[in-house]
């Protein structure tokens, strides 16, 4: 399948380009469209993202983001958007969100979209971020965070590695808030605070 798929003159079935707005310069792609493209590749995209990534399913855009337009002019206006490499989200604002709009969706570093992504991931043992260990009999607790998976520990029982997972992450949240407060959307910021504060809820401290 071509990056673009042209149904009766709308990309992806729904997406609307009246070339008032740059898609290339100098024979690369702008920042705008790469994201615009890569957003209704998501929603409308028959591809390997609705296998890989199941929480894709059932997402749309709005009718005002079925616009390049629209969508183009809106970007000039978000905090992060000229970050190198930030990317565009939609559920950070509200979890589980299904809908890509102007008011759900905002421009993040890839650690922070990772790190709330990684944080909905559970296991065969049913507790967040813990596993059995075999060769002990007890139950690791471990983390993502940079790239890197770290270990936690072992524990007797998976609900006090479940516990530990979420005070790590709660302190994780604190520093990637930190290390991009000055260029964050505060709406993010907010956001991962309150996750930050039901971490500290779910582990009982």
């Amino acid at each position: 399948m071509n990056l673009i798929e042209q149904l009766g003159g709308l990309i992806y079935g729904v997406g609307i380009n009246d070339r008032s707005r740059p898609a290339y310069i100098i024979n690369k792609v702008t920042k705008e469209y790469d994201h615009w493209i890569g957003m209704l590749e998501r929603c409308y995209g028959k591809n390997k993202h609705i296998k890989s990534r199941p929480t894709y399913q059932l997402c749309e855009c709005s009718e005002n983001f079925k616009s390049y337009s629209y969508f183009y002019d809106w970007c000039q206006n978000q905090i992060g958007f000229n970050e190198n490499g930030w990317q565009l989200d939609k559920d950070i604002l509200i979890e589980r969100n299904k809908l890509y709009s102007e008011d759900t969706c905002v421009f993040v570093p890839c650690d922070i979209n990772n790190f709330l992504t990684n944080k909905k991931k559970q296991n065969k043992s049913g507790y967040t971020g813990v596993s059995f260990h075999k060769a002990s009999g007890k139950y690791v607790a471990q983390i993502s965070f940079g790239g890197k998976r770290k270990h936690l520990g072992l524990f007797e029982n998976p609900k006090d590695g479940e516990d530990f997972y979420f005070l790590v992450k709660s302190r994780m949240a604190i520093e990637l808030i930190e290390k991009y407060k000055s260029n964050l959307d505060e709406r993010v910021i907010k956001a991962l605070l309150s996750r930050y504060r039901d971490a500290e809820i779910k582990a009982g401290r």
